[in-house]
């Protein structure tokens, strides 16, 4: 069986909770009985969640970062000011002024929540579909992502691949890039045999060496041999106008973050299944 857990912040805006909200409407239209829940990078005060869905608080450092300030230094700041060994490896663009000519910073990015949610997903011992909370999703997206299985050398399939898919045009299915050239974890399934390894990583020292998601995902995929599939055509597409990746993080331009294969809203996924497995 496969779960689903979709990675979520409230936004410095007049609807905090937009994005998830259309995301999670999406997702039940399709009635797809799995497990599902959210992972909130912070206090979570959106709106109530269908029934069957579950709700994680993550806070970084205790610090809820919808609300914090400046003052609250990250303890990753503090081992740089103070010259530890993890300061080394930390790069300083992982470091940044939370406002406008700060003097003190926190770490951006959704890095940590991110392997917050890979803890709780190693922990179900399933496969687990991993969503951010910005996405226009294809007809039956959920339900392709869920029911195609994970070919035993891959860690992980990607439904939303613009660094890898450039043009829309490539044959159906399942292709396998080059090893540690993934970018982008809109919407991932991470196999349960990966999970625990992946999960771990967090516990590892160069897991702090970048701020990104992605380049981490990578370093760690370098360190334990670990390879991915991309699936033809994306299955989801980059919702809005611009990209806030967390509370503390200034949106950013989706410019190069959009599908060039996203077939549309419209598209059947399932339909999938007649054409792909001689490409498989």
């Amino acid at each position: 069986m496969s779960q689903l857990l979709i990675l979520t912040s409230a936004r410095r805006t007049d609807e905090p909770w937009a994005y998830l909200t259309s995301t999670v409407e999406q997702i039940e239209q399709e009635e797809i009985d799995i497990p599902k829940g959210i992972v909130c990078d912070g206090k979570y005060t959106g709106p109530a969640l269908p029934p069957g869905w579950t709700v994680q608080e993550y806070f970084r450092d205790r610090i809820d970062l919808l609300d914090a300030k400046a003052s609250d230094v990250d303890v990753e700041r503090q081992a740089h000011d103070r010259g530890d060994v993890l300061a080394n490896i930390v790069l300083g663009p992982e470091i940044r002024p939370l406002e406008e000519n700060a003097a003190q910073t926190l770490v951006q990015g959704n890095k940590k929540p991110y392997w917050h949610l890979l803890k709780l997903a190693a922990e179900t011992g399933e496969d687990v579909i991993a969503l951010e909370d910005d996405l226009t999703l294809c007809h039956n997206a959920i339900r392709r992502m869920a029911t195609l299985p994970i070919p035993g050398d891959l860690a992980w399939l990607q439904f939303f691949s613009p660094k890898i898919f450039q043009q829309m045009w490539a044959f159906i299915g399942l292709w396998r890039p080059p090893p540690y050239s993934h970018g982008f974890l809109q919407a991932v399934k991470f196999s349960r045999r990966a999970l625990p390894t992946i999960a771990g990583w967090r516990d590892e020292l160069e897991w702090h060496k970048y701020g990104s998601s992605d380049d981490t995902l990578n370093l760690c995929a370098m360190r334990h041999g670990l390879k991915y599939g991309a699936h033809y055509p994306d299955l989801v597409q980059h919702a809005g106008d611009v990209s806030a990746v967390a509370p503390e993080f200034a949106p950013q331009s989706l410019k190069g973050k959009l599908s060039t294969c996203w077939p549309g809203k419209a598209f059947d996924a399932l339909s999938l299944y007649r054409r792909d497995d001689v490409y498989r």
